[in-house]
């Protein structure tokens, strides 16, 4: 229906009343509803949806995802009260509460809790609408989710590689949102989660925790606030790395005080200690702990950007006790 296309609504008007199919499907197989829901014709989609448009549909993208999708609320809820299944996975697996979640739209996923979302379903990649509204810095939907009962301990493949999913198939790597908001820093909703009962010492399946992950990205704020609450010091991968270890290799020097403070045990390469190395810059003597750093990160929910990054700090460090450049550890 080419004039639903272009919103002509006394057209669709007068095609339905001469029998047109509000369901049919044009070249591009799209069917009309979904166009009003896209471009948020709100009008044109009641029309639609009177004169038997389906509400659901098997598309890639059903309506009510497009409208969520693009923040439509009087659409949303026009979709929902026509029937609309709120809890359809579109094509990655992904429900309108997850979309609204990672958009940080309060006010849709508040309707949508409304009509009966479920707030732990997870999207294609076991990522809960928590954790989604967590990884991006929303607070305040964070915060209408757990009121709704999210669960902060639930874990999820989210950050891992396509391929390391193809792999593990159903098995989860393990990253929960007080993970996730660790390793983005994201200070505020890392406070909201432990508040709700977050796990401080909850690991991913290759036993990265949440204190782990703050220190190899230098949130000093966020590792001071998981330790005052809890958070084990010495709590190593599966692979025997600390969190002092990622702190020193990177050269975080505050953080590596503060753990060093609380009791972190520098006891960690084989059967050395940080004193064995006084005259020579950690990031040295981490050197040699490459092969098994890089593959502890790499496991621990690190996507393939984050390890380019990785890569270019690598090639010229600067050495934790003077200015000068050292050269690439190759």
């Amino acid at each position: 229906m080419v004039a639903a296309v272009h919103g002509y609504l006394n057209i669709v008007q007068l095609l339905l009343s001469r029998g047109a199919d509000p369901n049919q499907r044009p070249t591009n197989g799209v069917p009309p509803l979904v166009v009003a829901s896209e471009k948020g014709q709100v009008e044109l989609a009641r029309l639609l949806l009177e004169n038997g448009a389906r509400a659901n549909s098997d598309l890639d993208i059903p309506p009510l995802h497009a409208a969520t999708y693009h923040g439509f609320v009087e659409l949303t809820s026009l979709l929902l009260e026509h029937g609309s299944d709120v809890n359809q996975a579109d094509n990655r697996g992904t429900s309108p509460l997850c979309i609204a979640s990672t958009n940080g739209d309060v006010t849709i996923a508040r309707l949508l809790l409304e009509h009966g979302a479920r707030v732990n379903q997870a999207n294609g990649v076991d990522a809960s609408p928590l954790l989604a509204a967590s990884s991006n810095g929303h607070i305040d939907v964070a915060r209408l989710l757990l009121e709704h009962g999210a669960d902060v301990n639930q874990d999820s493949n989210f950050g891992a590689s396509p391929q390391y999913t193809a792999r593990q198939k159903d098995v989860k790597i393990g990253s929960s949102p007080l993970f996730i908001a660790c390793q983005n820093g994201n200070d505020s909703v890392v406070r909201l989660l432990i508040s709700h009962g977050a796990d401080v010492n909850q690991t991913t399946n290759h036993g990265a925790s949440s204190l782990f992950i703050a220190s190899l990205n230098g949130h000093l704020s966020i590792a001071r606030f998981l330790l005052a609450n809890g958070a084990d010091v010495n709590l190593a991968t599966t692979r025997g790395i600390p969190p002092l270890a990622v702190a020193s290799f990177h050269g975080h020097d505050e953080l590596v005080r503060l753990l060093i403070a609380h009791g972190a045990n520098s006891f960690f390469l084989d059967g050395l200690t940080l004193l064995d190395f006084e005259h020579e810059p950690i990031s040295g003597v981490l050197a040699n702990q490459l092969p098994l750093l890089d593959k502890v990160i790499l496991e621990s929910s690190y996507t393939d950007d984050d390890i380019v990054v990785r890569e270019e700090r690598r090639t010229t460090r600067k050495c934790p006790r003077c200015t000068r450049r050292r050269p690439p550890l190759d």
